[in-house]
């Protein structure tokens, strides 16, 4: 991964190739808990899809079956959402109204 050597890496950044690091050496963690408390998803996993460590702590067995379940099947696409324009949402005049 490229990073620009004029700039300290983000914190984004770090955690990313943290996990990188961390996944490449062990393929068989679905997550990877960075430095920065964050957890990663780790980009070289190849088993069944896992719920997210903080969504399965909380998760029933019913609940966990099911994500299995609905985890198999193709996410459907999403399509973006467009932002109303500035002159939609704002007033030309630029006074406080207080």
């Amino acid at each position: 991964m490229y990073f620009d050597e004029e700039r300290p890496a983000t914190p984004a950044e770090a955690m990313r190739e943290e996990a990188m690091n961390v996944g490449f050496e062990n393929p068989e963690r679905p997550w990877i808990l960075t430095d920065y408390d964050v957890w990663i998803a780790n980009p070289y996993y190849k088993g069944p899809p896992v719920p997210h460590p903080d969504d399965a702590y909380y998760m029933t067995e019913e609940e966990a079956k099911a994500f299995a379940e609905d985890a198999s099947r193709p996410l459907p696409k999403v399509e973006p959402k467009t932002l109303p324009s500035r002159s939609d949402t704002h007033s030309t005049n630029d006074e406080i109204p207080f």
